[in-house]
């Protein structure tokens, strides 16, 4: 009677280690867990991300990435990374030590099948762009700092700011824009001295999930310069790219050029009205958040 008891109980024993084993798994299959690189995270964004499933973690105190490098040991805990920029390159615009570190490490990450959410970053200083370039150039990638995305057919002009936003429904059937009808994104301003969006062009290897629409195009401004009226004909012509990606290794990479301060930052719906990831304008919603949902589980 007792080996019988202990058979029981050692069979039950096994049955529940296997059960929290499955679980577990289940739990990490349906929990990614991502990693804020440099970008600010708002408290309403995040908590929203948490009860769609997701485990946060955040590196917001060094912008950019201009605190210290990364490490191979804190990136592979994650499955998604959300890097805004790669910091600054030395003044005569070589890459630092710092900067090759986090361009290697983060195309380890790529090839061994992690996803990185990659959002453009300048504000000023020129030196932020060759690290950017150094990482998304090889990937077929090239971003536009010089150009502003316009689209005076489809903008309105609205926050306390008088931001001029444009709609889009040049949606692509892709994972991400599963659920995604139109989507707004700021235009026509480099207030604040940085890009609010930035534009890129893209080889064969990428997949456009988000454009303007064909009355989009670009304005290239000096680097040192804000408004419109210092502006030449830009580089696109027409449906400028606003979200792409690519598998890239064993992973993949996303590219969304819209600034993170409309996407994740507190003042995203304070200051900013929340008019790209919600509520959109004119009585037509905007549909970033599903964007950024879509991105993350992808």
């Amino acid at each position: 009677m007792v080996r019988f008891i202990c058979k029981v109980s050692l069979f039950c024993a096994a049955i529940f280690i296997t059960f929290c084993m499955l679980t577990t798994f289940a739990q990490e299959k349906k929990t990614p867990s991502v990693w804020f690189i440099g970008s600010p995270s708002g408290f309403e964004i995040a908590d929203k991300l948490r009860q769609s499933g997701f485990n946060l973690d955040a590196m917001s105190s060094h912008p950019g990435l201009e605190g210290p490098a990364l490490k191979w040991d804190d990136v592979k805990r994650y499955n998604v990374l959300v890097v805004n920029g790669l910091g600054k390159s030395s003044a005569d615009f070589t890459l630092s030590e710092k900067n090759k570190t986090n361009i290697e490490i983060l195309n380890k990450f790529l090839n061994e099948g992690g996803g990185i959410l990659f959002i453009p970053h300048w504000v000023q200083q020129n030196t932020l762009i060759p690290p950017q370039k150094a990482f998304l150039d090889p990937l077929g990638l090239s971003l536009l700092f010089a150009d502003v995305p316009i689209d005076p057919e489809n903008s309105v002009n609205a926050t306390s700011w008088k931001l001029d936003f444009a709609k889009t429904a040049n949606i692509a059937k892709t994972p991400l824009t599963e659920g995604v009808k139109n989507f707004w994104f700021p235009v026509n301003t480099r207030a604040g001295a940085q890009n609010h969006t930035t534009p890129f062009t893209v080889d064969k290897d990428w997949t456009i999930a988000v454009g303007g629409e064909k009355s989009s195009s670009t304005q290239t401004i000096p680097l040192d310069g804000i408004y419109s009226n210092k502006a030449m004909e830009g580089k696109i012509k027409s449906e400028v790219p606003i979200m792409a990606f690519r598998q890239a290794g064993k992973g993949r990479i996303i590219c969304f050029g819209v600034t993170p301060e409309y996407l994740f930052s507190n003042v995203a719906s304070t200051t900013l009205e929340g008019i790209v990831m919600e509520k959109g304008l004119k009585k037509v919603p905007s549909d970033g958040y599903k964007l950024v949902e879509n991105s993350l589980k992808w």
